[in-house]
């Protein structure tokens, strides 16, 4: 297979929910976890041979385990050994009054690992909310301004999930934090095709722009497609022109593809599903921005060159 098939998936999980070390449980990671309490990262690359791409490196991303994520992060790395996982994105609740210590431990146990965490990532989405999400402003409470700017000390990005009407207070947050590179989950997770679509198509334009305009460190995972709208998959439909907009206003060197499998898999999206609509945005812009967008901005961002 040739040099170009080989693609860096810069968000995936994996879990056991029967795994007490784990962390996982079946009523946070909802319907998937309850149907399919585990997903190993053999079943994962098993999965990835239905793609037309080859996985060399993958990073996991924290599935909300209980607890301070640290559990997690020991977890992974002894089912990792010898897969394609080569960063964490650990979980962390940054307005932890230990949260020095929490990130301190990532790090340090970074250095003796195969596996490094690489960034954090807390969950922020609110109305639609996700578990763990008590109120919609986590971002500019004291607490987690006070953990966010730890991330800098300790070199790890910050994974930014959230819906497209909280962007705008999250965009004037980050202006005041540059010196932590943050990623933008899934497009922003936009869900369109609503009776709301056209107010929260509004709302992630303006939000994106502004994330956008923060400065270079802001990225974004071009993933969960099927999410954004119930028609995502075609070809004419809407998706493709949002890809292009995304690309335009962030430049393919700050943006990256992702699996986000399981999840994609258990939202009814199979393999041979998970490239061709980038692909076909991706050909027209020729191979350095299929280059970026499949491989090097996910390797720059997480650290594995």
């Amino acid at each position: 297979s040739n040099e170009n098939d080989f693609v860096v998936d810069s968000h995936f999980h994996i879990w056991d929910v029967a795994d007490p070390a784990s962390g996982h449980k079946a009523d946070i990671l909802g319907g998937p976890a309850t149907l399919h309490p585990q997903y190993t990262t053999q079943i994962y690359e098993e999965d990835m041979k239905g793609t037309n791409k080859r996985v060399k490196a993958a990073i996991f991303v924290e599935c909300l385990p209980a607890g301070d994520g640290v559990g997690e992060v020991a977890w992974v790395r002894k089912h990792a050994k010898n897969t394609v996982i080569k960063a964490i994105v650990a979980r962390a609740d940054l307005r932890a009054p230990n949260i020095d210590e929490i990130l301190k431990q990532f790090v340090d146990t970074s250095e003796d690992a195969a596996l490094p965490v690489r960034g954090v990532r807390q969950i922020l989405n609110h109305e639609p909310s996700w578990p763990y999400v008590d109120h919609g402003h986590i971002i500019s409470s004291p607490e987690f301004e006070h953990g966010f700017t730890l991330l800098a000390k300790y070199n790890l990005a910050f994974d930014l999930h959230l819906n497209p009407h909280q962007m705008l207070e999250a965009a004037a947050f980050l202006h005041k934090h540059k010196d932590v590179k943050v990623v933008i989950n899934h497009l922003g997770c936009p869900k369109l095709g609503t009776d709301r679509h056209e107010q929260t198509l509004s709302e992630w334009r303006a939000g994106m722009a502004a994330l956008a305009a923060v400065g270079p460190h802001v990225f974004v995972k071009l993933s969960m497609l099927c999410y954004v709208h119930p028609d995502w998959a075609n070809p004419d439909g809407l998706l493709p022109g949002l890809l292009n907009e995304i690309l335009d206003l962030f430049g393919p060197d700050r943006c990256m593809w992702a699996s986000n499998y399981p999840v994609d898999k258990f939202m009814g999206v199979p393999p041979s599903q998970l490239t061709p609509l980038l692909d076909q945005v991706l050909a027209a812009r020729g191979p350095d921005a299929i280059n970026a967008v499949y491989r090097t901005t996910a390797s720059r961002l997480y650290g594995l060159e």
